[in-house]
């Protein structure tokens, strides 16, 4: 587990792989593999812990579950892994072109976002698994407590703002206690309304409270 989660949240989070809510999840992701797709691949479920060590942690930013298309989830949110476009992250990018950058986005966007987790930008999912195909497939398992705990380390840590994007993110709210919260809703309700993402101006409120902005 050292290597899948990196050394830091290993240390932070070793506990919970004993507690029974793990094992029971561990035992209904092993058995869905064997009778359909999940998504992503093993090796990067806890690729928001691996990618983004606990001490560089700036920014949280939560969404729901991993896409459930083929060649796009690997273990960060909201990003994909072939750099192609979801209707959350033309929202996405569409906001900061309008709200940070003045109607033209910056010329280093890539739809893979690991560029904002080497910024210190965490990207974590409330739920770290799913059916390819079935959203929310894997909600109530028990992802989130593990989520839960993720966030309660992160809070008594200090000095992380998080950005909770949709009413799944938004379960979190009661958990954070010294930290900045900046809510929004989820990227894809704008689409399924027809209109545009309200993302409540949260980019350029994280810039204003970081010393080193990110470059979005």
């Amino acid at each position: 587990m050292k290597e899948l989660l990196g050394e830091e949240w290993y240390e932070l989070m070793k506990d919970e792989f004993g507690k029974q809510y793990m094992e029971d999840l561990n035992n209904f992701v092993k058995q869905r593999r064997l009778e359909t797709t999940i998504y992503p691949e093993a090796h990067n479920i806890f690729n928001a812990y691996r990618s983004t060590p606990y001490s560089n942690v700036k920014v949280c930013i939560v969404g729901q579950d991993p896409y459930i298309k083929p060649n796009q989830a690997h273990g960060l949110s909201f990003s994909v892994e072939d750099g192609s476009y979801t209707p959350s992250l033309r929202q996405i990018e569409k906001a900061i072109a309008k709200t940070v950058y003045g109607g033209t986005i910056h010329p280093f966007w890539n739809n893979n976002l690991t560029r904002w987790v080497d910024q210190g930008v965490m990207l974590l999912n409330n739920v770290l698994t799913v059916d390819k195909g079935v959203s929310n497939s894997h909600k109530g398992k028990g992802w989130e407590i593990f989520t839960r705990r993720t966030i309660e380390k992160l809070d008594k840590k200090g000095g992380v703002i998080f950005l909770l994007w949709g009413k799944d993110a938004q379960t979190l709210l009661p958990y954070i206690h010294n930290s900045e919260v900046i809510t929004a809703e989820h990227p894809v309700a704008a689409v399924y309304r027809g209109g545009t993402w309200n993302c409540n101006d949260c980019f350029n409120k994280v810039n204003q409270l970081l010393k080193e902005p990110i470059i979005w």
